[in-house]
């Protein structure tokens, strides 16, 4: 059972006492006799339930006549422990975002020969990166054109400028992602 500790000013968890005078389980001693041996019963509130990220619920006790009181309340955390929250949730965004990047291109040669616009290619890091290699290594070996598969898994014979044109799209989307809604440095 939860007790007060007069003396020490601390919760204890005890079932019994043991003294001079002998053995006692706490369940049987009235408030006064758990007084004399320096001890107060333990009332608790319920604890409330606490939904919101930017709060926190906060404890405190009081002695009152025969009970050491515990009550809660839900208060707002510091300003700083808001803001690096807020900030971890906006680089959580921030990568959702950016690993949802589309790029939009025109003019694109289907393998039937047949030209497409409006064509959606993915444009997240990952996708950046294979474009990066595609592009160095096409300009390398000196080849004009290479495949390329769009978001709806059709290949087209793409141009490195094309695919140059899909890399920078999605660059300069993510350029955007990054500092949409950026928190400043005095917000963190």
């Amino acid at each position: 059972m939860k007790l007060y500790d007069i003396k020490g000013k601390q919760i204890v968890e005890l079932e019994y006492i043991s003294n001079s005078e002998g053995t006692f389980y706490i369940s049987g001693l009235s408030s006064s006799k758990l007084k004399s041996y320096g001890y107060k019963k333990v009332v608790e509130d319920d604890y409330p339930q606490n939904d919101d990220p930017y709060k926190e619920v906060v404890s405190s006790g009081a002695i009152e006549e025969d009970v050491y009181h515990i009550s809660y309340s839900i208060v707002d955390k510091p300003a700083e422990v808001v803001a690096a929250i807020k900030y971890e949730e906006w680089k959580k965004d921030r990568e959702t975002k950016v690993a949802n990047i589309e790029v939009s291109l025109d003019n694109c040669k289907g393998l039937d020969g047949s030209m497409e616009s409006g064509v959606i290619f993915q444009g997240d890091e990952t996708s950046q990166n294979r474009l990066g290699r595609a592009i160095s290594a096409s300009s390398i070996a000196g080849v004009g054109s290479t495949l390329w598969t769009a978001k709806n898994n059709k290949v087209y014979e793409l141009s490195v400028a094309q695919l140059g044109e899909i890399l920078l799209k999605a660059g300069q989307a993510q350029t955007a992602i990054w500092n949409e809604n950026k928190p400043t440095k005095g917000d963190i």
